[in-house]
């Protein structure tokens, strides 16, 4: 029989800039999985977390991002279909009159900022003096792209976005 259970992760990171700057941030993020037990959820929450930690260069400096804690582990139950997650409320930045009418039907979804890269298929072609990866499910239909950059920077171009990847950034 099988007891796993639905897990809601709470978790945060310290962005730490080397030098006099320390402490610049902290970013937050909700997981939802499943685990056998709490300690089983809490190991998977740790490791999730870890692999959420990422540095780059600034300039001269150096900044990381790091797991500080697991700030809340809730389990959800083992029956549950959906979730809602809470992202808290934001101050209104425009003047909108109470006869205003939303038309939430109309608009479409933001498309996704976060979308986690796997290189499954790989095709490597050398143009000039840079090399160049095309990666995505399938080769021959690659979601995104990698070479280095004019500026001597590595980035990736996928269609979720642009990412840059600096010395000593983790890969899994």
């Amino acid at each position: 029989m099988n007891n796993r259970q639905w897990y809601y992760a709470h978790l945060r990171w310290a962005v730490m800039v080397e030098g006099k700057e320390g402490l610049r941030q902290w970013e937050e993020a909700v997981h939802i999985f499943l685990s056998g037990d709490r300690e089983a959820a809490f190991q998977r929450a740790l490791e999730i977390g870890h692999q959420g930690e990422r540095s780059h260069e600034e300039g001269r400096r150096w900044v990381e991002s790091r797991l500080a804690r697991i700030v809340r582990l809730d389990c959800l139950g083992a029956d549950q279909t959906e979730f809602q997650v809470a992202l808290g409320s934001n101050r209104a930045t425009e003047h909108l009159p109470f006869e205003y009418m939303f038309d939430p039907e109309g608009s479409e979804p933001e498309p996704p900022y976060y979308q986690p890269l796997a290189v499954r298929h790989a095709r490597i072609s050398r143009g000039g003096t840079a090399a160049a990866i095309r990666f995505g499910p399938d080769s021959s239909r690659p979601t995104g792209s990698f070479r280095q950059g004019q500026n001597g920077k590595n980035e990736a171009n996928t269609r979720w976005g642009q990412i840059r990847v600096s010395k000593g950034a983790k890969s899994s």
